[in-house]
């Protein structure tokens, strides 16, 4: 593992930290009439580019019959893009851990949200502002890549902020 990496976990474990339990949750429903992957709530968090990183969330759920696969993504706003998750190790210490690719199961959405799945955005090539939008292009391994624009939020929408 590279220092600069671990540096980036370091910066980043305490804003993507969350309680016990699996960090990738099924999230409820697809919608009705929904085809292929739908892709909702999504959002990244502000950084600028001194940061080394900022995370995106969102919620993604297979209306199609077959299973598919989250293999990547990509985003002209940073260097390297990457899945996450967040487990809790057996000594009690929150980590972020990449995982090659997450499992879409039909009918069965998966959230990646602060405290659990995230998707990083590593060497920002620029400032992300809130009120801003940031593309991330989401590839998968059967259906076609997805682009989203994500709007840049400060916090988790609907979470208190604290000064």
């Amino acid at each position: 593992m590279k220092n600069g990496y671990i540096f980036l976990i370091a910066l980043t474990a305490a804003a993507c930290s969350k309680p016990a339990g699996e960090s990738i949750q099924p999230a409820a429903g697809c919608g009705e009439g929904a085809t292929g992957i739908v892709v909702s709530d999504a959002w990244v968090r502000a950084a600028d580019t001194t940061r080394p990183a900022t995370a995106a969330y969102l919620t993604l759920c297979n209306a199609g019959p077959e299973p598919d696969v989250l293999v990547g993504a990509t985003s002209s706003a940073a260097q390297a893009v990457e899945l996450h998750e967040t487990v809790r190790a057996d000594d009690g210490v929150t980590r972020m851990s990449p995982v090659a690719h997450v499992e879409l199961d039909p009918s069965t959405p998966v959230m990646f949200a602060p405290g659990g799945a995230h998707i990083m955005m590593i060497g920002l090539n620029e400032s992300l502002e809130a009120g801003a939008t940031a593309s991330l292009t989401l590839q998968f391994e059967h259906g076609p890549a997805i682009t989203v624009e994500a709007p840049v939020r400060e916090a988790a929408p609907g979470a208190e902020q604290h000064h």
